[in-house]
């Protein structure tokens, strides 16, 4: 282990190759960011972090989670970690934010990057300070502060200090995907049931970074009207344009600019982070085996599905693959089958029966992202897809309950948490 003793900060974060132990000196007012895995020790002053005020130690051993430490008074803190603080400086926004919020419901809206997680966890440490139990929802299903990528999850936090990465869910609620894109109605629902499935006297909702076209509008503009918040913080980076505008009177509305001091992440670091997390939830898993018939299975036609057998049999044989179940409407028929049929061969029974057709093959369900849902339909786990066999379904999953029912996601991770594709229909 090298030691360390410094007086100069630079303004992004640095990573070691080894383990530094750093002795430092902080006035009063000064903040740095630091990564973890870290420890640290504070050995004379007055220190907070994410606006919780430490007196002794704090340690981290999970990867990647952001620490901000502020000095109160002057002091002189030990760290060890292979990450070098970088300078950074609390937005004064946030104390303002800070003075205009209590109990009820607070949104946070913002483009990626602008700060909403930063904002969330500062200010649940000052409501929890003032004696306050408060709840976050998060909403952020791309870069989860709570819970697994591709959900929803909510927590409930009365101690300090307050750092939302490392909480576990209270509640999940199963989205599968990483952007809110083609799910809109689903997340409105989701938020809305977490909102009032969460007992605490504030609630601070994150959502996602999508604001830049009219669905991502529309997907804040329902969240909005169905939650009816006490008030909306706008973090606004140049990309929010009139929204704040279109939100009825009703609701408080706050606008800051998104702060300079927040780093930008790329796309690797996204799925990086993404990575990580997804490994948290499903490193160590075991294979289960579950009966198809006695699961309530969503957003896949496995079993279910109003097509009889006779009809399966003639669009096995039309299609050249077996068709092992499926639904028919109006003017639709969506079939799951063993593997993708010849696209010549779907458009010949779309004459035939005047109907659209949408196929789904099952050797593509592999490694794809589920949910393990309760009898209320809630999340109690996830897993990765690994096969499907005489009416049984096999799931990777540390989730130890038997679960009611499956969601069917739309993303594809290896074992080790890498990301290797997305759901695809065949036609």
């Amino acid at each position: 282990m090298k030691k360390l003793k410094i007086s100069w900060f630079p303004k992004i974060l640095m990573e070691s190759s080894e383990l530094n132990e750093i002795e430092l000196s902080l006035n009063a007012g000064k903040s740095l960011i630091l990564n973890s895995p870290a420890e640290i020790k504070v050995i004379s002053g007055d220190v907070e972090i994410w606006g919780a005020s430490i007196s002794s130690e704090i340690r981290i051993e999970e990867r990647k989670i952001p620490l901000l430490i502020e000095s109160i008074s002057n002091s002189r803190l030990l760290i060890r970690s292979k990450f070098h603080p970088a300078e950074t400086k609390i937005p004064d926004s946030w104390r303002e934010v800070e003075k205009s919020v209590d109990s009820g419901i607070t949104i946070f809206i913002g483009a990626s990057d602008s700060g909403k997680s930063s904002i969330i966890a500062y200010l649940a440490n000052k409501l929890v300070a003032r004696g306050l139990r408060v709840g976050i929802v998060d909403s952020d299903i791309g870069q989860k502060d709570i819970g697994p990528v591709g959900t929803i999850s909510s927590a409930v936090f009365s101690d300090l200090p307050i750092i939302p990465w490392l909480k576990e869910p209270d509640k999940m609620y199963f989205i599968g995907d990483k952007t809110p894109r083609g799910h809109l109605l689903p997340m409105v629902v989701g938020v809305r049931m977490l909102a009032d499935m969460t007992k605490a006297d504030a609630i601070l909702v994150n959502t996602t970074g999508y604001v830049s076209d009219d669905a991502a509008v529309e997907l804040k503009l329902r969240k909005i009207e169905n939650l009816r918040p006490d008030r909306v913080v706008g973090i606004d980076d140049g990309s929010l344009g009139d929204l704040l505008s279109r939100i009825p009177p009703y609701v408080k509305k706050i606008r800051i600019r998104a702060p300079d001091e927040i780093r930008k992440k790329g796309v690797a670091e996204r799925m990086e982070r993404r990575r990580i997390n997804i490994g948290r939830y499903l490193n160590n898993s075991d294979q289960v085996e579950l009966d198809i018939n006695s699961l309530f299975i969503q957003w896949s036609p496995l079993g279910g599905g109003n097509i009889g057998n006779e009809t399966l049999e003639f669009l096995s044989k039309e299609l050249g693959v077996r068709a092992i179940c499926g639904h028919e409407g109006p003017s639709f028929v969506y079939l799951l089958t063993e593997s993708c049929p010849d696209a010549e061969r779907i458009r010949k029974i779309e004459m035939l029966t005047g109907k659209r057709m949408k196929t789904e093959a099952v050797s593509d369900y592999m490694n794809l992202y589920v949910g393990l849902l309760d009898e209320q339909g809630l999340c109690e786990g996830v897993g990765l897809l690994k096969g499907i066999s005489e009416g049984k379904i096999r799931v990777l999953t540390k989730c130890e309950k038997r679960p009611s029912g499956l969601r069917f996601g739309f993303i594809k991770f290896s074992d080790q948490g890498f990301e290797i594709g997305r759901r695809r229909v065949c036609r």
